[in-house]
């Protein structure tokens, strides 16, 4: 099912599929002057509501956290220079 709405989102809007890249877009304000739809708010909507009730349907999927001692700054923090990396890797985390 990912790889088919993977190749379905790079056939009808000639993006690719990445996390990175959506939220550099749901920030740019040159981006939603391009793409005036809402798509991406509502797709972040669906995004978090969706782990929101996956985490109360099948709350065992995510772990309880005990093998983690971060704190949530350490995990954004984290996520923001992963981010960073992968957008100058242009869109590869290792960079290639």
């Amino acid at each position: 099912m990912l790889g088919l709405s993977t190749a379905t989102w790079l056939h009808t809007s000639g993006q690719v599929t990445g996390i990175s890249g959506f939220l550099r877009g749901l920030i740019d304000p040159a981006k939603w002057k391009e793409n005036r739809s809402l798509w991406r708010p509502a797709w972040l909507a669906a995004f978090v509501s969706t782990a929101a009730i996956l985490s109360i349907v099948q709350p065992d999927w995510f772990g309880k956290g005990d093998r983690a001692d971060g704190t949530l700054f350490s995990y954004i923090l984290g996520g923001f220079f992963v981010g960073l990396g992968t957008s100058m890797g242009n869109g590869c985390t290792s960079g290639e």
